[in-house]
């Protein structure tokens, strides 16, 4: 195992703890209950969860292949939520634990060389070890923050989305990963209400990752903040 497949195996964990920490706290009711496509309830983030977790192991079995032709992440998302609505919570969370195992275990086999790769033909426009980060790590810290809003702990999922922040910064400084790590900060800010905040990180993220200026106006993280003169002012 590389040093870098090392510490990224540790960021992994460390996500998986925090998901055991947040659902340990809930009652068995509302740990099992059903939700709806609309408002989810937390054994449906596992079930989502599970779905992204699948399409990076999809992409440790096809990097030598172009990336395929794909319905919307939003169409997929909604697909994968009908697939899991009535299932139990246990098998959602087996299903989320068996492909972390997958992802972990092959994360062990990976050298510095191969987290730092950028030829290869999946990933046309980024790393793996990227493309690692976003799927398994700060994709689930973004949910975890969700459902700690649900709960009211909004001092919790601030403090776990600036420690993310931190962590995947000081594992890949790069400017790539900079950029849409300060984006994925301005959007939890934003779901905060704190519109200079989510402005001051997005005018630094644009620069690094032009590509989610048109983003932005479309992602719903935004909503609540969307209407004000100073983000508005982002795309004068």
């Amino acid at each position: 195992m590389g040093q870098k497949s090392e510490q990224l195996g540790a960021l992994l964990n460390a996500a998986r703890a925090e998901l055991e920490t947040a659902y340990a706290q809930l009652p068995e009711a509302e740990r099992t209950a059903n939700g709806t496509w609309e408002s989810w309830a937390p054994k449906d983030f596992l079930g989502h969860l599970n779905f992204w977790q699948n399409n990076l192991l999809g992409i440790f079995a096809s990097l030598d292949q172009p990336p395929p032709q794909l319905e919307p992440f939003e169409v997929r998302n909604e697909q994968n939520y009908r697939h899991y609505e009535a299932r139990p919570y246990a098998e959602c969370y087996a299903d989320y634990t068996s492909s972390f195992e997958k992802i972990l275990e092959r994360v062990k086999t990976l050298s510095d060389a191969d987290l730092g790769e950028t030829t290869f033909p999946r990933l046309p426009q980024g790393t793996l070890e990227a493309t690692i980060l976003g799927n398994a790590y700060t994709h689930t810290i973004g949910h975890l923050a969700e459902l700690y809003r649900k709960l009211g702990d909004d001092a919790r999922a601030h403090k776990i989305q600036e420690d993310a922040a931190t962590n995947v910064l000081a594992y890949d400084p790069s400017p790539r990963t900079k950029g849409v790590t300060l984006y994925n900060l301005a959007c939890a800010y934003a779901l905060e209400g704190n519109v200079a905040r989510a402005v001051e990180l997005l005018r630094e993220a644009f620069p690094a990752r032009p590509d989610l200026i048109e983003f932005s106006k479309q992602d719903t993280d935004f909503d609540r903040v969307r209407e004000r003169p100073e983000f508005q002012a982002l795309y004068n």
